[in-house]
């Protein structure tokens, strides 16, 4: 089942790099928020399901940050990952990824200056995937919630920057 993540990272360029979660900053235009960017019980209350545990977080690649939420009980995990630096056409490389590695997407309005939505399913399992960009930083979420928790929650996001 962890494969499904692993797609989806590679698709987007998403396998970068640890940060400490003591710190609610923004980030700003230089620099990707900290995991508590997000409170964990916005995550929660908003995609659905109380077991989300606390992030992890990735920041090999100095201008993006994964937070991993592990969910327990399932092999799974709910993913945020803010980057600084975006403009059109690196949104339109992370895109192509997405369609050029079978993951077909839908373009979503309403959601910052651009945003798509992607599935991937595997087994019984549907992951679903929102990316969008307000100005310079954008935002992904991969969660098994909803298409319209994820939008909900990736909004609320996105209304900070």
């Amino acid at each position: 089942m962890k494969n499904w993540l692993l797609a989806v990272l590679a698709t987007s360029a998403l396998l970068v790099g640890a940060c400490s979660d003591d710190d609610s900053s923004g980030g700003g235009d230089d620099n990707p928020p900290e995991c508590t960017f997000t409170p964990i019980a916005e995550v929660r209350s908003t995609l659905g399901d109380a077991n989300i545990g606390e992030p992890t977080s990735d920041r090999s690649n100095p201008s993006v940050n994964v937070c991993a939420y592990p969910q327990a009980g399932v092999d799974s995990q709910v993913i945020i990952r803010y980057e600084v630096g975006s403009d059109s056409e690196s949104f339109a490389i992370t895109k192509k990824g997405f369609n050029d590695n079978g993951q077909p997407t839908t373009d979503v309005s309403g959601l910052g200056d651009e945003a798509i939505s992607s599935a991937l399913s595997t087994g019984d399992l549907t992951f679903t995937s929102v990316v969008a960009r307000k100005g310079s930083h954008s935002v992904q979420i991969v969660s098994r919630a909803s298409l319209d928790q994820i939008k909900t929650l990736t909004a609320s996001i996105l209304a900070r920057f």
